[in-house]
């Protein structure tokens, strides 16, 4: 009852002669339409949609302008939003120009809340207007077009299609307005429904005349290599004509031309013509014009990235524009252009490289200046350039770069200053020889200032450091210099750059004399840092101390006292670099702490030690063996007892124990007065007696290992070998692998006399289970021994093991493989042979072959030109008939894209990735159904292959993103939304790497995964599942919600039109039905957001401290 008679006060006030009293009812009905309170009955309804549509037409443009806004909560209220929009259409013929461009705002926003028929029916309403012969006044003709545009969307393509021939004609219209509305119509319609538009050709050809058109400037001279036509130019920059409004279709061409490029699946067409063309009109007259001329440009670098050279020859033409443009006395012309020249650093390089000889000059000139703006944006593309060019390159450009440098340091802005010292860092550490400059001085000047920004600061003491490592810094400075970073280093607020900068200064041994003399009595100072709960700061002081004790720093005990605490499987990075000062201090012969050694001893149990933590305590073991050779018993004892005991934790702590005391004993028996072959023996009697005596098993795992390690550091005899091929027999599993993985230990450190007996048992056996052992053995061997030692072997044994090749077991297969592509990575001449085997007709020694392409591409990048043959026909093996040798293709496709992109981009042509995406479809005659005791059981052979391919897919998007088609690669990724879970959640993460790559490419596929969405959220699980089927079910819940996620954080470029707005708001709703996954989405929303930032930052390259 009150909401009604509020309405019903408000439309009366809104009829009221008074504009005052009008203004204020339509502010109050606004108001009223935002509370969720705010119902009416139909009656009402409709009512209200004549009221506003009346107010649309207000004699006041303050109330028209609230009506427009009335317009989309009323829609959004209202049941039936037709007679809105109806209404909203016959306002389209108004004679007023302000009120048409009103209805056209009106229908917009009456369309993002419709549904499809309502879409349709006003589209073609318009649509009739447009197609209407004879046709209508250009006027009238002109808003028509402006409204085909605002609701152009992905549902409308058909229908647009209709009509674009339409548009092509009037946007080649003598009426210059005519034709802008006609340019900007297709601009909207290439970006929200680029399927509209198929004849490229011809809407390449009216670009380009539109964005020459001008005809109050004569183009009879018009030659872009003329250097007689550059004060012209200039002089044309300032030209105005009040009745030329020319400068719109050329304004309107350019930014259609970006959506073109932008939306177009025949990138290759657009961009040939394109590049000149750009290049071209950079001589346009007029700055708006001009703007979006290099707003173009910028597109078109950033599509064409490395392959620039290929869409346009002339780099004179490049140079000569890019050069008359660095002089424009129009600053902001300017400053487009440096930012449009870094971002051809990042995209085009070597392009850009070739090119900084001419350019540079010009761009330095720059750095005089008087606005901030612009040399921000200069010292951002130095910062870029010298990041990425060669250090040859980069010392060649210091001689222009560094004198400009100066005014830049010694700016009173702090951004300023703190971007040119940054580029003064990277110059130096490029090798840049600026020692004796004024700009070096400059910097060391702001060194000593202690009332500075901290941004400035922490730039100044990291430039400081540089300049002290290279030796850029005149000897009366250095020690002065080295003063002040030792003073800072105190300070809590500079030391951690000043730690950076120290541990740079360290790397010059020339200064290393008063680096000691001021750092020795700092020594309390930075041991308390190792106590300090940054990480970054004890990493840093633990990397600093090593290099300080391996320059000659002495008397350190008090730092080793706070060094145990760090070694432990908390953080594995810190306790590496403990480990590694403890070795340099017993390296030093410094006093060795007993506390590091049994910290050392118990890291050694934790199942997550590998990779460097576990060289680094390798290498400790074998310096304390090595200067206090009288704690080798009892540690060998500290560090067994474990397992004599049978008390492991787990089984990492066997073979990391086992590497530790071989690393120990080496370094022992080294040192001893003896041979180390000699003083090594009664330890390997020691553990062949172990291996036949002991009844633990974990006792002989490690004493195989342990005997393995050890021979691969001292030879060993046929005796070892004999005795661990005997364990092969043994029941535990456990222990003949331990004894296949110490035998190729061994072999490896005596190839010669031991690969013969390994290649003998092989051939003489009978038993697959041996045979896969003996080439487990012959893997560990070909991996553990140097390519040197191998080389002279590796034809032999590549013809010996090839004869294995059809084996029954593909386990047997793909170890074979190992060991194949570890001989081809040292003799890639055996590659031939390979080429020769696929040929074969046994699918078994086919599959062998692709294994071991990959393993080869897996271990060495190989670009001969027997290697390169052989992958042209290794890709065609994906259409391969047998599954095993398909699954391998696809394998070697994926090892190619992680490890030899560049390669693999030259073969991936169209037919081969038509062949990957036949394999993301579920192929029937690969499903078949078993009996297992009463049930049958459906078992799907090509799921493998499904995986592989979406595997495959994911990192082709990673490393060969500009070869793959998203538009294609996404129609048969979809695939995979009604797939298993393993490839439902691959797909998931294609998704994901597509957002982050490129959002617009899914703005049309929104809905259908939307629908997806919904379908996962409310799956059921059976209340008697097991709970991985549970676990899975919210795996993929999570899964989808991350993407929705990702999507929410780029929706400006993904939901472009109302039916993937629409789509993606009931999601979000349906996911805010389920707390924990809405709680998730908040979540996520913040981590994908931080990774934009990241992702952003990376780009424009902030700084790093």
């Amino acid at each position: 009852m009150t909401v009604n008679y509020t309405f019903a006060n408000l439309l009366d006030k809104m009829q009221n002669s008074d504009r005052d009293i009008r203004f204020m009812a339509t502010t109050d009905l606004l108001h009223e339409l935002q509370k969720d309170a705010f119902k009416l009955d139909d009656d009402n309804e409709r009512k209200l949609i004549s009221a506003i549509l009346k107010v649309l037409q207000d004699s006041s443009g303050e109330v028209q302008n609230l009506a427009v806004k009335c317009v989309q909560r009323a829609v959004e209220r209202c049941k039936e939003s037709e007679p809105a929009a109806i209404a909203a259409l016959e306002y389209l013929g108004h004679d007023r120009q302000p009120v048409r461009k009103r209805a056209i705002n009106s229908l917009s926003m009456i369309i993002e809340t419709s549904g499809p028929v309502l879409q349709q029916t006003v589209l073609s309403r318009v649509i009739e207007l447009l197609a209407r012969d004879p046709p209508i006044k250009p006027d009238l003709l002109k808003s028509v077009l402006q409204a085909t545009g605002a609701l152009a969307t992905v549902r409308s393509t058909q229908q647009l299609k209709n009509v674009i021939s339409i548009i092509f004609k009037l946007a080649e219209n003598e009426d210059d307005e005519l034709r802008e509305s006609a340019l900007s119509a297709l601009e909207a319609i290439l970006r929200k429904s680029p399927g509209a538009v198929n004849n490229l050709e011809q809407l390449m050809v009216i670009f380009t005349n539109s964005i020459k058109h001008d005809p109050n400037y004569c183009e009879e001279f018009d030659d872009d290599d003329d250097e007689e036509d550059e004060e012209d130019d200039e002089d044309q920059e300032d030209y105005s004509d009040d009745d030329d409004v020319s400068w719109k279709v050329r304004r309107s061409a350019s930014r259609a031309l970006n959506a073109m490029m932008s939306s177009a699946s025949n990138v290759a067409l657009i961009m040939s013509a394109s590049g000149t063309l750009l290049l071209q009109r950079m001589r346009e007259r007029e700055e708006s014009v001009l703007i979006e001329i290099i707003a173009a440009f910028n597109t078109f670098v950033s599509l064409s990235g490395p392959k620039i050279e290929k869409y346009y020859k002339d780099s004179n033409l490049f140079a000569t524009q890019m050069i008359k443009k660095l002089n424009s006395q129009n600053k902001k012309i300017a400053k487009s252009v440096v930012a449009t020249l870094s971002l051809m650093v990042e995209k085009c390089p070597n392009y850009i490289c070739m090119e900084s000889v001419q350019l540079l000059p010009h761009i330095c000139k720059l750095m005089n200046d008087n606005s901030p703006s612009i040399r921000l944006e200069v010292l951002s593309f130095f910062t870029k350039y010298a990041k990425t060019v060669d250090p040859e390159i980069a010392a060649a450009a210091s001689s222009l770069i560094v004198p400009t440098l100066e005014g830049a340091i010694q700016d009173s802005f702090y951004r300023i200053a703190t971007e040119g010292l940054r580029v003064l860092l990277l110059l130096v550490q490029k090798g840049s020889n600026c020692l004796n400059s004024s700009t070096v001085t400059a910097a060391l000047e702001k060194l000593e200032l202690t009332d500075i920004d901290q941004d400035v600061k922490d730039s100044t003491i990291l430039c400081a450091g540089a300049l002290l490592s290279k030796n850029q810094v005149v000897s009366s400075s250095v020690e002065k210099t080295i003063r002040i970073l030792a003073e800072r280093m105190s300070n809590e607020m500079t030391r951690m750059s000043a730690l950076k900068a120290m541990s740079d200064a360290l790397q010059n041994s020339m200064i290393s004399t008063y680096l000691l003399k001021y750092v020795s009595d700092q020594l309390l100072t930075l041991s308390s840092f190792l106590r300090k709960s940054n990480r970054q700061l004890r990493t840093l002081t633990l990397s600093f101390l090593k290099n300080l004790v391996a320059s000659g720093c002495r008397n350190v005990d008090q730092v080793l006292l706070e060094v145990p605490p760090l070694i432990t499987e908390g953080d594995l990075y810190v306790a590496q670099l403990a480990i590694e000062l403890a070795a340099a201090c017993i390296s030093a012969k410094e006093a060795e702490n007993e506390q590091i050694t049994q910290k050392c001893i118990d890291l050694v149990k934790s199942s997550l030690l590998q990779g460097k933590p576990l060289v680094a305590l390798e290498n400790y073991l074998a310096q304390l063996a090595k200067f206090y050779p009288k704690r080798y018993k009892p540690t060998v004892r500290q560090l067994t007892d474990s397992i004599y005991s049978n008390k492991i934790s787990n089984r990492n702590e066997i073979a990391n124990s086992a590497k530790c005391l071989a690393a120990f004993t080496y370094s022992w028996g080294l040192n001893t007065q003896s041979s180390v072959e000699k003083a090594v023996q009664p330890v390997v009697e020691q553990f062949m007696s172990d291996v036949e005596s002991s009844q633990i098993e974990s006792v002989e795992q490690f004493a195989l290992l342990a005997l393995g390690e050890i021979g691969s550091k001292v030879p060993l005899g046929e005796v070892v070998i004999k005795h661990q091929l005997q364990q092969f027999t043994r029941a535990s599993e456990s222990v003949k692998m331990s004894a296949a993985i110490g035998i190729g230990l061994v072999t490896s450190g005596n190839l010669v006399q031991l690969m013969p007996l390994l290649l003998n048992s092989l051939s003489s056996c009978d038993s697959p289970q041996i045979s896969y052992l003996t080439l487990v053995s012959i893997r560990e061997a070909t991996k553990n021994a140097s390519d040197d030692t191998l080389r002279p072997f590796a034809e032999d044994l590549f013809a010996k093991l090839q004869e294995y090749a059809d084996a029954s077991e593909e386990g047997s297969r793909n170890v074979l493989a190992e060991c194949l592509g570890r001989l081809v990575s040292v003799e890639p001449s055996l590659c031939a042979f390979l080429q020769e085997k696929c040929k074969n007709e046994d699918f078994r020694i086919r599959q062998t072959q692709l294994a071991t392409a990959k393993n080869v591409c897996h271990l060495k990048q190989i670009d001969i030109p027997s290697f390169l043959a052989l992958l042209s026909v290794v890709y065609h093996f994906i259409s391969d008939p047998t599954i095993p040798v398909i699954k391998s293709a696809i394998a070697f496709m994926n090892s190619e894209a992680h490890n030899n992109a560049e390669v693999l981009k030259r073969h991936l042509t169209k037919d081969v990735l038509e062949s990957l995406y036949k394999e993301t479809k579920v192929r029937p005659d690969l499903i078949r159904e078993v009996m297992m005791g009463p049930f049958k059981h459906t078992i799907d052979d090509g799921l493998e292959i499904r995986k592989a391919t979406f595997e495959c897919l994911y990192s082709l998007l990673d490393s060969c993103h500009d070869e793959v088609d998203l538009d294609i690669l996404l129609n048969n990724v979809e695939n995979g939304y009604d797939d298993d879970y393993d490839v439902k959640l691959l797909t998931y993460l294609i998704l994901l790497r597509i957002i982050q790559q490129s959002p617009s490419s899914i703005s049309s596929r929104v809905v259908k995964f939307c629908e997806h969405t919904k379908k996962i959220l409310n799956l059921r699980v059976k209340q008697d599942a097991v709970n991985q089927e549970a676990e899975r079910s919210e795996e993929l819940k999570r899964a989808v919600v991350r993407v929705i996620a990702h999507i929410s954080n780029n929706s400006t470029e993904i939901l472009i039109d109302t039916n993937s707005t629409r789509a993606y708001q009931d999601t979000i709703r349906l996911i805010q039905n389920f707390p924990e996954l809405s709680k998730f989405l908040e979540q996520e929303r913040k981590s994908s957001q931080q990774l934009l930032f990241t992702i952003s930052d990376s780009k424009s390259d902030q700084m790093e401290f």
